[in-house]
Order: structure tokens, then C-alpha cells, then sequence
């Protein structure tokens, strides 16, 4: 071990010791030969101990240098650095059969990242089809963490346990994420009083908006300002007359009814961007629909659809329980949530001299 830097470093990552293992890195990773596993580990070390500009200054290095660096390492640079449409363009020509271990995480979490769902899907039923498992304890880990906010890397890990529990076995895909995504939203339904009823809203809105307070008050100015705005379009004024009246009805059901259908039409659009087919978006399910789409618009049609479904008196009896300034605030942001999502999502798929 004494011998072995690398080796060394590892076992103090394990350990959590992130400054020690960087310490022990640092003659192989600053070396001539250049050690690709010293510095991925050196900056996955930054990373842990939140030096950003550190980890940064090594990932950028690897990915300006090129060939000297394998494609997994690049593509690990570009990830961190805000670039996963690059990461998976530099895994692409692995993706046939050589992409295993760290790379296939790496491949799975860009295309996380990317809206690319069912992309994320296939790299990790690979990976678990191989018989390889995503170990909290190992230093990718580092990466994974960083890349994604807490509730996406949930997400992730509910896909992760799809792709777990239906490698190598037939019958009915496993339906963890499906369920991930419709819990939070009947949790509200269920919930007996006011405050309780508030907490599962709040949690909803971390998902949806991560960051933005969740402010009930003058939701209803705020959705019809955003109603008013797309009346006021040429595309969608339809859309926005009809669902204004609704609003001034309070009639929930049928505004979460057409926001929903608005946003469905408009995820054809985005279905190149997301690797789905605009048709299959058309015609499919939204049962089918949803456990494909990023976590954001999933969720958020996941709600609209509480709110929309007149066709389950037990669940529509809940909603009418539920504060309207609450409601209001949900529509509101749920609404938001999905076009701040897609136009992320178009930017990252825009040419680098157009983005």
C-alpha cells in the first residue's frame, strides 16, 4: 500500500478522509506521465470538500487536454463542468459494449441530466444486466453527488432500482419511479388538516421549483398574470381566454385539465430534444408516459392530472378540501416548472456556437 498512491487514496476516500487522500495524490497526479486515476481522484476529492474551483481547474484541464485522457474521463470533466451533452458525445462510441463501471453511471447520470430519460434508463439496465452495482461507498460517487440536485439524485435512484430488480428477470417492469412520482402527489389528497396539507405542498414545490419559496398568498394574481400573458398571444390566446375563465370559476379540475393538455402538445415538440418519439407522446398513456419524462414535467403533469381527474369521486372530494389559494399555487408552479425544464433542455441541445 505504502507503494501504492493511488491505492492509499483510495482507502482514505473510503474513509471519508478526502484532504489525506489528496495529499497522497499529489506526487502521482502532478507527475509528467500525467496519472488519469490521480487526478479524477484528486478532483473528486474537491469536489467532496467543496473546493469547486479546484476540481474545476483539473476537469477543465483533462477535457482542453483530449487524447492524453481516456473518453471516461473526459466525459466525467464535462459532466461536472455543465456540459452533459458533451459527456455523452464522448461516450457515444462505447456505448455499443465498452461502457461499463464508472463510465455507464457517468453515461446514465449526463443523460439524467440532459432530460434524456429513457437513455438513462437503458445505460443502467446495462449496467445491471452486467451485474454491476452503483455503490454509495465507491469515489464515482463524489461525481454523481455533485451533479444532481437532492431530489433528482432520488429520482435517479428509483430508476436505478427498476433497472436492478428487472435485470434478467421477465414478468412486469418494476414500477418504483412511477410510484416515486404519484406517492408525493396523493400524500397531499390524504393529508387530514391544513398544516399537514401545507408541509406536502411545500415538499412538492422543492421538487418542482427547487429554491423558490412556496408562497400561497397572491397565487392566484400570479396564475392569472400567466394566463393573461399567453391570452395575450397570438399562438395560444385561445388557451388563455378559456383558461382565465375557468380561473375566475374556480373551477381547478378543468384549468388543470387544459394546462395539461397544453403542455402534452407542446412536449412533442421537445420529444427529439427528450429521445422520445413526438407520437408515442400523442398516443401513449400517461402512465407510460410520465416514468420517461425529467423529473420536473413528470411531476408536475403527475399533479395536474390529481386535480384534473373527475372521474374518481373519492379523489375529487379530496381536492375540494384543499385550500383554493393552495391549488392556485400548484397549478401556478407546476405550469412554470415544465417550460423552465424544457427551455434548459433546449439550450443544452443547441449547437456550442448557437448556446
Amino acid at each position: 500500500m505504502k507503494n501504492d498512491p493511488v491505492a492509499a487514496a483510495r482507502k482514505a476516500i473510503a474513509e471519508k478522509e478526502y484532504a489525506q487522500a489528496i495529499e497522497l495524490l499529489l506526487p502521482a497526479a502532478a507527475g509528467e506521465k500525467m496519472n488519469e486515476e490521480a487526478l479524477l481522484l484528486q478532483a473528486r476529492c474537491d469536489l467532496a470538500l467543496h473546493h469547486h474551483a479546484a476540481a474545476g481547474k483539473i476537469y477543465s484541464f483533462m477535457l482542453q487536454q483530449g487524447a492524453p485522457f481516456s473518453p471516461a474521463a473526459r466525459a466525467e470533466a464535462a459532466l461536472i463542468l455543465g456540459q452533459p451533452q458533451t459527456s455523452l458525445a464522448l461516450l457515444a462510441p462505447l456505448a455499443t459494449g465498452d461502457l461499463t463501471g464508472e463510465a455507464a453511471l457517468i453515461a446514465a447520470v449526463s443523460a439524467y441530466c440532459c432530460g434524456r430519460i429513457s437513455d438513462c434508463m437503458r445505460y443502467l439496465a446495462r449496467f445491471a444486466a452486467a451485474g454491476e452495482a452503483w455503490d454509495e461507498e465507491d469515489p464515482v460517487e463524489l461525481v454523481i453527488e455533485h451533479a444532481l440536485e437532492r431530489s433528482e439524485y432520488h429520482d435517479l435512484e428509483q430508476i436505478y432500482l427498476d433497472a436492478q430488480e428487472s435485470a434478467g428477470k421477465p414478468g412486469p417492469q418494476p414500477r418504483n419511479r412511477w410510484f416515486a412520482i404519484n406517492i408525493p402527489v396523493y400524500e397531499l389528497y390524504t393529508a387530514s388538516r391544513p398544516d399537514k396539507r401545507l408541509k406536502r405542498a411545500a415538499a412538492l414545490v422543492r421538487v418542482l421549483a427547487p429554491g423558490e419559496p412556496f408562497s400561497p398568498e397572491g397565487a392566484t394574481e400570479r396564475l392569472r398574470g400567466i394566463l393573461q400573458d399567453f391570452a395575450g398571444s397570438e399562438e395560444d390566446a385561445r388557451f388563455g381566454l378559456e383558461s382565465l375563465k375557468h380561473l375566475e370559476a374556480g373551477n381547478w379540475a378543468e384549468l388543470a385539465r387544459m394546462i395539461m393538455a397544453l403542455q402534452l402538445e407542446h412536449l412533442r415538440q421537445f420529444a427529439g430534444s427528450l429521445g422520445l418519439e413526438g407520437e408515442r407522446i400523442a398516443t401513449g398513456a400517461l402512465q407510460q408516459l410520465i416514468p420517461l419524462l425529467p423529473l420536473r414535467p413528470a411531476m408536475g403533469l403527475m399533479l395536474l392530472y390529481a386535480i384534473a381527474d373527475s372521474e374518481d369521486r373519492m379523489l375529487q372530494q379530496m381536492v375540494q378540501n384543499i385550500e383554493e389559494e393552495v391549488l392556485a399555487a400548484l397549478i401556478q408552479i407546476a405550469f412554470q416548472a415544465f417550460y423552465l425544464e424544457m427551455e434548459r433542455i433546449r439550450l443544452l441541445n443547441l449547437p456550442a456556437s448557437s448556446s
